[in-house]
């Protein structure tokens, strides 16, 4: 039976530009060149994502009381504790 795989473009070594790369596999597929690629083994460690963020003290203060009454009641922190609309008036501040 005769081998039907679609002839394809060589692989080039490397691209003369991001443009050129984007245009070549817009046109391919990694399947296209099975001897090209090779199975790899990856060990990971995922962790939760962190983010930095400044605020007033004050709110600092009613996130660390409403996260402990959260807490207390076995549940997480509505994400809605984070939001001004939420937490402004809570403060008095408009």
């Amino acid at each position: 039976m005769p081998n039907k795989r679609k002839k394809h473009d060589a692989l080039p070594e490397e691209f003369s530009s991001f443009e050129a790369a984007t245009e070549f596999w817009d046109k391919h597929d990694t399947t296209d060149f099975p001897d090209a690629f090779s199975e790899v083994e990856v060990n990971v460690d995922l962790k939760g994502r962190r983010m930095e963020i400044d605020i007033d003290e004050d709110v600092a203060d009613l996130l660390r009381k409403e996260s402990s009454r959260t807490r207390t009641a076995c549940r997480p922190p509505a994400k809605s504790a984070v939001r001004p609309i939420y937490i402004q008036p809570k403060l008095g501040k408009t």
